[in-house]
């Protein structure tokens, strides 16, 4: 049996799922019958399905000590670490129209293997060669994006038509890194990732069919049922998302009428950070 639900948001958003119920015999109830229930969640802006069990989270893992293993990585690493501040200007590359954009402790300079024409590299502290997620500092997170917006207006300035941008970090290996030292790899281009084009897209039909911005309608439709929104800030919306892609899934929105990065000042800048 399928027991559909819809939820009306604010505007034309939907939040849709379809609810089903799993059995078996379990053995953590001495193989009595266990019911578990199943969403499939669609997104509602691209229509994407996700399934939802949150009995997952009970499942059976083996334990990895991570504290020690990485604290040996970090010391291993350090010995030949190209982005910590004794070595990075011999070992990264320079930008034609200027050496390398500095800010305090932070650098960036392009990368030497590039995805895109205009591909740079952001160390965001090259004393540092390990911060912890939760050490981040508002400055350090300021430095960063200020240099990634000084890029970006640099680029526009000589090609007009990269205006796709991106900021991405992947932090440690896990997440794809190649070096343990915290970096950020910042794309400009004149053609969007699939990602990107795929939510400009879907958002023009939104605004084409309805007459309404789906971002400002996503956010207050998140506001108004209250389930999933965790912090409102001065220029930005923080909840976790309807039909998630990953795990530990949330999505940050500008709340202000802002269309462009390049177009934050100083303040709100920090505001980000």
């Amino acid at each position: 049996m399928i027991k559909r639900l819809v939820i009306n948001g604010v505007g034309n958003i939907k939040y849709v799922k379809h609810v089903v119920k799993a059995r078996l015999k379990s053995p953590l109830r001495n193989f009595e019958i266990d019911e578990q229930v199943i969403e499939y969640r669609k997104d509602p802006l691209i229509g994407r399905w996700c399934r939802i069990n949150i009995l997952r989270t009970l499942r059976e893992k083996h334990e990895v000590d991570i504290e020690s293993y990485l604290k040996k990585l970090v010391i291993e690493s350090f010995r030949d670490c190209i982005f910590c501040e004794f070595v990075v200007h011999e070992k990264t590359p320079k930008f034609e129209f200027t050496e390398r954009l500095h800010l305090n402790e932070t650098l960036g300079f392009p990368n030497l293997y590039p995805f895109s024409q205009n591909h740079m590299v952001v160390i965001p502290s090259t004393k540092k060669h390990y911060i912890d997620l939760t050490n981040y500092d508002v400055e350090t997170m300021y430095n960063t994006l200020k240099i990634c917006i000084d890029f970006f207006k640099h680029v526009i300035s000589r090609n007009p038509l990269a205006k796709y941008t991106s900021i991405n970090m992947n932090y440690l290996f896990p997440a794809g890194a190649s070096i343990l030292h915290p970096h950020l790899q910042v794309f400009q281009d004149h053609k969007p990732t699939w990602f990107l084009a795929m939510l400009l897209r879907a958002s023009r039909r939104y605004y084409e069919k309805y007459g309404r911005n789906f971002w400002r309608d996503y956010i207050e439709s998140e506001e108004k049922l209250e389930e999933r929104i965790f912090f409102k800030g001065k220029l930005t919306t923080w909840f976790s998302t309807y039909a998630p892609i990953a795990n530990y899934e949330v999505l940050g929105i500008i709340n202000h009428d802002i269309d462009s990065i390049m177009k934050l000042n100083d303040d709100e800048i920090e505001a980000l950070s």
